[in-house]
């Protein structure tokens, strides 16, 4: 490895909107802490995940961006608050990060490296899907290549060291912190339920949920709170949700309540999540809180799967699947078969198992 002049590597790494993939980019962080040498780490991103990462990773160097500035203003500001690199990763690949991260390792005389998102595999993918439509032969891939996988093998291959395979995405949290929002009592089991996401395709219906949730209750023999997660505009999909449980007092909705941290702070305490295929279900997994996690529209092999022993994705074989690269738009059926043939019954299953 080429640690430089300076008997230390220096590295800037560049990963901006996209929570969840950020969110996954962790794995980077959590690998660049436990090595040996010494490594100065540069995160550029927006906020609230450079919010996240500052709490998370005190060590890495924070450079806040400001995405309505020129790219002009927003490399000079780069330029200016990071010392001399090594290496420039663009964990984002757009065309944004591709002019930022290759201007500034020009002016750093720095090795600029960037990862392969997939992006035209995942376009075939939705292309083969349209013109198969509802035929129910296809399989998944068991064992996709996963989105951290992909960052983390652009981050070792520039610096030439073997990743860890326990280099997972991270996000350290003090459980112990006295501004944490909320303390679970030792008699109770708490389920995190984040029912939003960021596209409306991407979200199971209201009754699929009902029914997961409803079973748990009838079928647990323990004490089980939901915490209801997410932001702002998740919070009458929660509260919506909640009418429809019959049991009171068995639900706090907690969405739009609580920073990114805040909320892996909580995470960090529940026992299990069950989730939509949005970036909550990825900070579950970062703070160790296994998920059960529902994929409709999108499918396992885009590389979102749950990466946890103790998680599991939940998913049908229609042949439609996937019919959009990151959730926009609408069914084309106009019945999200997709949410509606998943066994309710198997997940509630699952998630008992997991309390067991």
């Amino acid at each position: 490895m080429n640690l430089g002049l300076r008997g230390q590597i220096s590295i800037a790494l560049f990963r901006t909107d996209g929570v969840g993939d950020a969110i996954l980019s962790t794995a980077c962080l959590d690998f660049l802490s436990h090595l040996d040498a010494q490594a100065r780490v540069y995160w550029i991103s927006y906020e609230p995940i450079s919010g996240l990462i500052e709490k998370s990773y005190p060590d890495a160097i924070q450079i806040r961006i400001n995405r309505k500035r020129t790219n002009l203003q927003i490399l000079k500001e780069i330029s200016e608050a990071t010392g001399e690199l090594d290496h420039v990763i663009d964990l984002k690949r757009s065309s944004r990060s591709v002019f930022l991260c290759s201007q500034l390792s020009r002016i750093k005389k720095a090795q600029y490296h960037t990862w392969n998102k997939q992006s035209i595999t995942r376009s075939l993918m939705v292309a083969r899907a349209f013109f198969r439509k509802r035929k129910s032969n296809r399989r998944y891939k068991q064992n996709p290549i996963l989105r951290y996988q992909m960052m983390l093998d652009c981050l070792t291959r520039a610096i030439d060291i073997q990743a860890s395979s326990n280099s997972l995405p991270s996000i350290p949290v003090l459980k112990n912190d006295p501004d944490i929002p909320l303390q679970k009592p030792l008699n109770l089991k708490w389920i995190s339920v984040i029912p939003g996401g960021k596209y409306h395709l991407k979200r199971a219906p209201i009754q699929t949920f009902q029914k997961i949730l409803q079973e748990v209750l009838d079928r647990s023999s323990e004490k089980v709170i939901f915490l209801f997660l997410g932001d702002k505009d998740d919070r009458h999909v929660a509260e919506e949700l909640i009418n429809t449980i019959h049991e009171k007092g068995v639900t706090k909705n907690l969405c739009g309540k609580y920073s990114l941290y805040q909320n892996a702070q909580i995470l960090s305490q529940c026992d299990l999540s069950l989730s939509n295929d949005t970036a909550l279900a990825h900070l579950s997994e970062a703070v160790k809180t296994p998920v059960a996690m529902l994929f409709g529209p999108t499918v396992e092999e885009f590389g979102y799967s749950p990466f946890l022993h103790k998680s599991r994705a939940f998913s049908v074989p229609l042949g439609c699947r996937p019919c959009t690269k990151g959730g926009a738009g609408h069914c084309r059926y106009k019945d999200q078969l997709c949410f509606q043939q998943l066994d309710t019954k198997e997940i509630s299953s699952f998630i008992l198992d997991q309390l067991n």
